[in-house]
C-alpha cells in the first residue's frame, strides 16, 4: 500500500552559535515530533544588509520552496536583526512561491508573527530590583538601536523607573551590540570615563552581562555586594556562572510550539492571528543579590490550621500545596510546558501522599527516579531537580506534626535527594563518555576526510564514519556546472550520495540530477515515516560546491558545523584534483592534436624544402645531389653527438637547401671551370645571406634560416657573412659546415676532379678547433673510420 505523504514544514535559521537559535530549533523539532510532521532546517547566514560577504551561503534558502515544503517558519529575530537587513528579507519573501509563512521574532505587515512579550519579563525584573533590593542608581546597556527587542526592553526599563519616580542619569545609558565586548566597554566607560555612581547594571542581553561580570572582576568590584548585574535571555550558562546570573527567560518551547501550531493552522486554511505574543518571565539568581538560602528560608512557611490530622488537611488544600510547589520552581514553569509540569507535580504529590500513608517507600522512589531521569535527559540542570525536591519538602513538612510520620517523610525525601546526587554523577559520567566517544568518532572522520582525494573516497568515508557520530541518514549534493565548466550553478544540483539507516542507496555512477529547487526525489522521501533534517551549504573560500542534508539530532548542533567545515575542505580538494585530471586529459588530447598538426606541417614544409632543393639542382647540375649528401652526413654527425630529435631534423632540413642562395648567382660564375677572381668569389659568398632573406619570413618549425645563414662561419671568426666566432655560431651550423667541407672535397667540381674522403677528413682534422668545431670533427671521424659511413649514390 502506498504510504501517505506527511506534511513537511521548513525552518530558516542563521546559525547554531547562540542559545536563542539552538533553543528555538529544538523546540520547533519537538513540536514537529509531537504533531507527527516532517521538518527540514535550512541553516544559512543572516540576511546581508550591510554585510554581504557571505551572501552566497544563503543560496540554500532557494530550496525552501513549495517543491519540498507545505509551509515555512523564518527566524527573523536573528536573520534580520537590523532594519537595513529587513529590506533583503522582504525581497526574499517576494521570491518565495505562494505558501504559508510565519515570522518568529519580528512582525511584518503581510505575514503572521510569533513575538516575545518583552514587557512582562523586563518589568518583573526592574520591579524586583527596586522593591526587593531597594536599588535606586541604575545603569543600562542597550542593544542595537535598530533592533526591535532592544528598543522594547529599553522602553520598558525607562517606563518602569518612571512608575517609581526614579531619575536615570543619561551618562548611565551605554550603547551596545549584543556581544560580550559591549559589556566590557560599558564598564570601562562608566568607571573610567563618566565616574557616575550606580548600584545595578541592567543589560539588554546575557552576553553583554557576562562581559560586565568579567570587567567588574578585573576592576576588583564584587558582584552583587558592591554592584548588582542582570541580563536577558537565560542562555545556557547563566545558571552556572559565578555568581549565577539574574535574567529574563525566553520560553523557547512555547515560542516554537506556538509557531508550529499557527503554521499548521495556516496550511489547513484556518484563520490565524496576525500576532501571537509569548510571555517572558523573570528569574532571580545570585547576581542581583538573591541567594539560595534566602529563597529556601522564605519558602518554608507553617500552615497554622489543623496540624493534628494528616493526610486529611493536606488533601483538603491540595491545589494550594501544588501551587506552593510550583512557586518554588519558577525555572521549570518558564520552559513553556505548564500543562505537562502541572501533570507531573500532581503525580508526585499524589504518589508522595500514598507513600506516606501506606509506608511503601518504593512507591515514591520509583516515580521520583523516573522523573529525575527524564528531567536530566531533557536538558534540565541537576540544581533544578534539587529545587523541585526542596519545593516538595517545604510544601509537605508544615502539615506533618506526628513525629513518626515526620521522620518517615524526611527519610523518603533524603533518599530522593540521594537519587538526585547519584543521577547527577551518572549523567556527568555518561555525558563525558559520550563526548569522548563523539570526539574519537569525529577524529576518525577528520583523519579519513583529509586523505580522501576523490569523490568516491569521500562518499565511502561518509558512509563509514557518520554513523559513528549517530548520523545514519544523510544526502550529499553537488551543484551542476554550466556550459563553460568553470562556474557552478547554485540552482541546479545532483544527488551523488544517499544513505538511510546505515544503508547506502544506489545513485549510479553520475548520481541523480534534481529539478531546480528540489531537495530529494519523491521515491526517496516517501520511504520515511517521519523525519527531521538539516540542510547546509558546502562552501569553500566563497566557492559554492553543493550542500548536505543530514538527519537532525538536537544535541549535535555543534557537530554539524564541524562536519560542514571538514566536508567543504575535502570536497574542494577532491574537485580540484578531478579538475586537474580533466585538464591533464584535455591537455593530452590537445598535445596529440598539436603533434599531429606539426607532423602534417613538417610533411608540408618538407615538400616545400624538397622543391627548393630541386630548383637549386636544376640551376646547378654540377652540384646535383650535393645538398642531399651534405644533409645526410650532417644528420649522421648530429645523431652521433646525441643531439635531440628536433635538432637532428632541423639540421637535415637546413642541409637539404643550404645552397638555396646560389639560385641568384649568375650561371657563368656558378658553373665556370677554373679559378674565380676576388669579385666573382665575393658574389659567391653572398649566397648564405640571400638564402636567409628568402627563408626568414617562412614560419618553419625549425630555425632553418639562421642555420643556413651561419653555415660558412668559422670558429676563429674568419668565415662569412658576419665573421662570427666560437659559441656565437649555432651548433647546427657548425655541424653543417663540417659536412659541407667533407662532401665538397670528396665530390667532382667543374674546376677540379674529386679529391676523395681522405682529403676531406685531413682538411677538417688539420683545422680542428681553428676553423671547425672539435666535437663535430671528432664525431665525423668516428662516422667514417668506425661506423663505416658512406655517402648515398646519386
Amino acid at each position: 500500500m502506498k504510504r501517505k505523504k506527511k506534511q513537511t514544514i521548513g525552518l530558516i535559521i542563521n546559525n547554531f552559535s547562540g542559545n536563542y537559535q539552538v533553543g528555538l530549533t529544538h523546540s520547533v523539532e519537538k513540536a514537529a515530533i509531537e504533531r507527527d510532521i516532517n521538518l527540514i532546517i535550512f541553516k544559512g547566514r543572516d540576511f546581508p544588509g550591510r554585510d554581504r560577504r557571505e551572501l552566497f551561503r544563503n543560496k540554500i534558502y532557494n530550496y525552501a520552496g513549495w517543491e519540498n515544503l507545505d509551509g515555512l517558519l523564518i527566524v527573523t529575530g536573528s536573520l534580520a536583526l537590523y532594519a537595513d537587513q529587513e529590506q533583503d528579507f522582504l525581497l526574499f519573501l517576494k521570491k518565495l512561491p505562494h505558501m504559508p509563512v510565519i515570522s518568529i521574532g519580528n512582525n511584518y505587515k503581510d505575514i503572521p508573527s510569533i513575538l516575545l512579550d518583552n514587557t512582562c519579563g523586563m518589568r518583573e525584573l526592574i520591579v524586583h530590583l527596586i522593591e526587593v533590593h531597594k536599588y535606586r542608581n541604575f545603569a543600562f546597556i542597550r542593544g542595537p538601536l535598530q533592533n526591535r527587542d532592544s528598543c522594547e526592553r529599553y522602553d520598558v526599563f525607562i517606563n518602569t523607573l518612571g512608575e517609581y519616580h526614579l531619575h536615570l542619569n543619561e551618562k548611565c545609558v551605554i550603547q551596545g551590540e549584543f556581544d560580550r565586548n559591549s559589556g566590557v566597554n560599558a564598564i570601562r566607560e562608566l568607571i573610567d570615563n563618566h565616574h557616575v555612581p550606580f548600584d545595578v547594571i541592567v543589560s539588554s542581553n546575557d552576553e553583554m552581562a557576562f562581559g560586565v561580570l568579567c570587567e567588574l572582576e578585573n576592576h576588583g568590584i564584587s558582584v552583587p555586594r558592591e554592584v548588582a548585574v542582570t541580563g536577558y535571555d537565560n542562555i545556557e550558562y547563566t545558571g552556572y556562572s559565578i555568581p549565577s546570573l539574574t535574567t529574563v527567560n525566553q520560553p523557547f518551547d512555547e515560542l516554537g510550539g506556538s509557531a508550529v501550531k499557527v503554521l499548521l493552522d495556516s496550511i489547513a486554511g484556518k484563520d490565524v492571528p496576525k500576532e501571537v505574543y509569548i510571555r517572558t518571565r523573570f528569574i532571580a539568581r545570585e547576581s542581583c543579590g538573591c541567594f539560595s538560602w534566602d529563597q529556601e528560608k522564605d519558602t518554608f512557611t507553617i500552615d497554622s490550621e489543623n496540624h493534628d490530622k494528616f493526610p486529611e488537611n493536606i488533601l483538603k488544600k491540595r491545589n494550594k500545596v501544588i501551587t506552593r510547589i510550583k512557586s518554588g520552581i519558577p525555572v521549570f514553569c518558564d520552559r513553556g510546558q505548564n500543562h505537562e509540569q502541572d501533570k507531573c507535580i500532581k503525580l508526585l504529590f499524589d504518589t508522595l501522599i500514598n507513600t506516606i500513608i501506606k509506608e511503601e517507600k518504593n512507591l515514591f522512589m520509583i516515580t521520583w527516579d523516573d522523573y529525575v531521569s527524564e528531567l536530566l535527559l531533557n536538558g534540565y540542570d541537576i540544581s533544578e531537580c534539587q529545587r523541585l525536591l526542596t519545593a516538595l519538602r517545604h510544601a509537605f513538612i508544615p502539615y506533618i506534626h506526628e513525629r513518626k510520620l515526620y521522620l518517615y517523610t524526611s527519610e523518603i525525601l533524603h533518599k530522593a535527594e540521594n537519587i538526585i546526587s547519584r543521577k547527577g554523577i551518572q549523567g556527568a559520567l555518561y555525558n563525558q563518555t559520550q563526548k569522548e566517544q563523539e570526539s574519537r568518532s569525529f577524529q576518525i572522520l577528520r583523519d579519513d576526510l583529509l586523505v580522501a582525494y576523490n569523490l568516491e573516497n569521500i562518499k565511502n568515508v561518509l558512509t563509514r564514519d557518520l554513523p559513528g557520530l549517530g548520523i545514519n541518514t544523510f544526502f550529499l549534493f553537488l551543484y551542476e556546472q554550466n556550459d563553460t565548466g568553470t562556474k557552478r550553478n547554485p540552482y541546479s544540483a545532483r544527488l551523488i550520495l544517499a544513505c538511510r539507516g546505515k544503508i547506502r542507496m544506489n545513485m549510479g555512477k553520475e548520481g541523480i540530477p534534481l529539478k531546480t529547487g528540489t531537495l530529494l526525489p519523491g521515491e526517496i522521501l516517501v520511504q520515511y515515516s517521519r523525519y527531521s533534517m538539516i540542510v547546509e551549504s558546502l562552501v569553500y573560500s566563497g566557492k559554492q560546491l553543493g550542500f548536505i542534508l543530514l538527519e537532525y539530532i538536537s544535541w549535535k548542533s555543534i557537530v554539524y558545523k564541524e562536519i560542514n567545515s571538514l566536508l567543504s575542505h575535502s570536497l574542494q580538494n577532491a574537485l580540484l584534483i578531478d579538475e586537474l585530471k580533466n585538464q591533464k586529459e584535455t591537455l593530452k588530447i590537445q598535445t596529440k592534436q598539436l603533434n599531429d598538426y606539426i607532423e602534417i606541417l613538417k610533411e608540408t614544409m618538407g615538400g616545400v624544402i624538397l622543391t627548393m632543393s630541386r630548383a637549386v639542382e636544376i640551376r646547378d647540375p654540377y652540384t646535383a645531389g650535393h645538398q642531399k649528401r651534405v644533409a645526410e652526413l650532417a644528420r649522421a654527425i648530429a645523431a652521433e653527438m646525441d643531439l635531440s630529435s628536433e635538432a637532428i631534423e632541423s639540421i637535415q632540413m637546413a642541409g637539404t637547401i643550404h645552397d638555396l642562395g646560389k639560385i641568384y648567382i649568375p650561371a657563368d660564375i656558378l658553373n665556370r671551370p677554373g679559378k674565380l677572381d676576388d669579385l666573382e668569389f665575393g658574389i659567391i659568398k653572398k649566397h648564405p645571406q640571400v638564402a636567409y632573406d628568402i627563408l626568414k619570413n617562412i614560419d618553419f618549425p625549425w630555425p632553418i634560416a639562421n642555420i643556413i645563414l651561419q653555415h660558412h662561419e668559422r670558429i676563429d671568426g674568419s668565415g662569412y657573412p658576419n665573421r662570427l666566432k666560437g659559441d656565437q655560431i649555432l651548433m647546427e651550423s657548425r655541424i653543417l659546415s663540417v659536412a659541407d667541407v667533407v662532401e665538397a672535397m670528396a665530390s667532382f667540381r667543374p674546376y677540379r676532379e674529386p679529391l676523395g674522403i681522405t682529403a676531406g677528413l685531413e682538411e677538417i682534422g688539420k683545422n680542428k678547433g681553428i676553423l671547425y668545431d672539435t666535437d663535430v670533427v671528432n664525431s665525423c671521424y668516428i662516422l667514417f673510420l668506425k661506423r663505416g659511413f658512406r655517402f648515398p649514390s646519386n
